[in-house]
């Protein structure tokens, strides 16, 4: 038989890259996720209620808002003193369970409201897990 299980996921940035040094651009980033949508069709599954353990509490997410994410964006790319996103993104992902449909979603989402071109890159658990130390 099988067994509903709480799952909870991360978009780790890579903050070393200058823009996302950008609070800002982070911030955008998160409030662009459509977090029910991804629980009811690409995790199959219900959010996730039970509390996170304390250490976690400040990574909750926040409700989705897209004209607040344009906003931000806008405002870290003119900090950064540029008027357009041309900086390539690649999306990391592992192969494994749900993350390639996760990895679609967030590239389709994050290109249609920020106007990035993203390129997907899958690999094995153990070689995406060594290249986020």
């Amino acid at each position: 038989s099988s067994q509903l299980v709480d799952r909870f996921y991360w978009v780790y940035f890579n903050t070393e890259h200058p823009v996302f040094q950008s609070k800002k651009i982070r911030k955008a980033f998160s409030l662009s996720v459509e977090r029910e949508k991804i629980t009811s069709h690409i995790c199959l599954g219900e959010p996730l209620y039970t509390p996170l353990h304390e250490e976690m509490l400040s990574c909750q997410g926040e409700k989705e808002n897209v004209i607040e994410a344009q906003i931000l964006f806008k405002e870290g790319l003119a900090e950064l003193g540029l008027k357009e996103p041309s900086f390539p993104i690649t999306l990391s992902y592992g192969n494994f369970p749900n993350q390639k449909p996760l990895a679609e979603y967030l590239k389709a989402r994050w290109e249609q409201i920020f106007a990035l071109k993203i390129e997907l890159q899958g690999s094995e658990f153990n070689l995406f897990r060594h290249n986020l130390e």
